[in-house]
């Protein structure tokens, strides 16, 4: 039987432990407080969750789980403890890692090789690999020599008990040493049908303004939007109409823009640019789509975002894209009876390792503030 050590029994990690004892592992639950500890070990809950001290009694019935102050030898290491804002020099709110950071000491000394350590913590990009170099550090293993991965926290106070057996999860992983070549494989990593495995997006911006990084399509619209937003909050500026601005989740997939709602004049929908050889857009532009595979936009519109570019002197292209298409194909199919265009950043190597600009962007900027009107 494998045994499992939470780090933190707060408002994640004790539902976790108490959810993998009841599965049938061994748990161990780590926490830097006599008090919680004393509590825990005495069979009562020290947070308020419906249903948890039920599950807590019958976890404790068990045998199979306890609470130290102490870090354990163990086979799985979860990180579950706090990641509160902290307020640097420059008046900017990060994430406080100094919790993470103790507990990534913790786990390096008393990890072995080939146990797995996760981080389910909320924390923010490349915090898992700072978790693998302080746990290689303290434990003096090289990094393949133990597992770690990202495994962020979703659930919800008030429902914990139920989600944590229920909902599916979202892994992200370093593996040196084992390749996954058969889906008996897949399955003993504990990977199931309708799961997200997510890869390192490698970001990288280089000096000469290039983004380079998997998942640019959408995320750099995405990005374009809230800047645009920053900057009109910052000058004080308004658009001309009245205007929404909405981020779809699941994009072109029928819980996106069949969600925009009625009554609207016209959406303007901000995707990605195509580059290519059979294309005009370069990374350095805006691109404005006359058609898709969806079929064509609507004309007056996108002569009205041509006539901006040029009027204004911005760097954009006009393109065809014959295998792509947008949230505006899922409005109108979801029976959105409203004018529609498309423009985006140009981005190289749609849903591969993905490469546009920063001009590109500020382009986009550009012309969506010039459609808006801002004033």
């Amino acid at each position: 039987m494998k045994k499992i050590e939470i780090m933190g029994c707060g408002y994640i990690g004790l539902p976790t432990a108490i959810t993998f004892t009841l599965a049938g592992y061994e748990v161990c639950g780590f926490d830097v407080k006599d008090t919680v500890v004393d509590t825990l070990n005495a069979g009562h809950i020290h947070i308020v969750e419906p249903g948890l001290q039920d599950a807590m009694t019958k976890a404790m019935a068990t045998g199979r789980l306890h609470f130290t102050t102490k870090p354990e030898p163990a086979d799985v290491f979860i990180i579950c403890v706090q990641t509160p804002y902290r307020e640097t020099e420059e008046h900017k709110r990060v994430s406080d890692m100094r919790f993470v950071e103790s507990a990534a000491k913790e786990v390096g000394s008393v990890l072995r090789a080939g146990n797995l350590c996760v981080l389910e913590s909320t924390s923010p990009p490349y915090s898992t690999r700072m978790v693998e170099k302080i746990v290689s550090e303290v434990s003096g293993l090289a990094p393949e020599q133990f597992m770690t991965a990202h495994c962020p926290e979703r659930i919800i106070p008030g429902n914990m008990v139920y989600e944590l057996q229920h909902n599916s999860r979202t892994i992200g992983a370093d593996a040196y040493t084992r390749d996954a070549a058969s889906a008996a494989d897949v399955a003993a990593l504990g990977i199931e049908v309708g799961d997200y495995v997510c890869l390192d997006p490698k970001t990288t911006v280089t000096p000469s303004g290039f983004l380079k990084s998997r998942f640019i399509d959408d995320k750099g619209s995405a990005a374009c939007l809230l800047t645009l937003l920053k900057l009109m909050k910052d000058a004080g500026t308004r658009p001309r109409y009245d205007a929404e601005i909405h981020f779809t989740v699941y994009e072109e997939v029928g819980h996106g823009g069949a969600t925009i709602p009625a009554g609207l004049d016209e959406l303007l929908a901000v995707d990605m640019g195509c580059v290519g050889s059979d294309l005009t857009c370069t990374e350095y532009q805006v691109s404005i789509c006359a058609k898709d595979s969806a079929g064509p936009y609507d004309y007056e519109m996108v002569c009205r975002l041509v006539e901006l570019a040029k009027k204004n002197g911005v760097d954009y292209a006009v393109d065809v894209y014959p295998h792509y298409s947008s949230d505006v194909a899922v409005a109108w199919k979801a029976g959105g009876d409203m004018k529609a265009a498309l423009i985006g950043p140009g981005v190289h190597a749609s849903h591969g390792m993905e490469r546009t600009h920063f001009d590109g962007m500020r382009e986009t900027i550009k012309l969506i503030a010039l459609y808006l009107e801002c004033a």
